[in-house]
């Protein structure tokens, strides 16, 4: 188990969604040691009448925060909950370059701590480049 890294994990799922593989992931690479920066749920698709709930939660924290996002410590050691607020399906470059501006200025306050930087990608494949990308400027 990989151990005393940053791992910047973006998730296709929210932490307290049914818990999944990428929660059950994060908990144990944090209670190895690892400081986990969990990112909620990215957007990958646009939001259904289903996610009312669910969108309307996050942008609730965000406004009460005077955040675009909002951070709060995970249930488990090790782990820091980033809840970004993205432009959900971002199809053109302009919204995907306003998702990666806003990523970016969510997490980059947790990754500078020295650790080695592991950049954990759990979403689905047609989002990979654009946060690979994003990525590069993180440090």
């Amino acid at each position: 188990m990989i151990s005393d890294a940053t791992i910047l994990y973006l998730s296709a799922v929210d932490w307290d969604a049914p818990w999944h593989g990428p929660q059950e992931l994060a908990k144990r690479m944090g209670a190895a040691g690892n400081h986990v920066v969990y990112v909620e749920t990215v957007g990958w698709r646009r939001p259904r009448l289903f996610d009312a709930r669910r969108v309307l939660g996050r942008a609730r924290r965000a406004a009460q925060g005077g955040r675009s996002h909002t951070r709060r410590t995970g249930p488990s050691p090790g782990v820091q909950l980033v809840s970004p607020l993205l432009i959900p399906g971002a199809g053109s470059s302009p919204e995907r370059s306003f998702n990666r501006r806003r990523l970016l200025s969510a997490v980059r306050p947790l990754i500078g701590d020295g650790r080695p930087l592991i950049l954990w990608i759990y979403t689905p494949a047609h989002l990979t480049n654009d946060f690979r990308c994003a990525a590069s400027s993180f440090r």
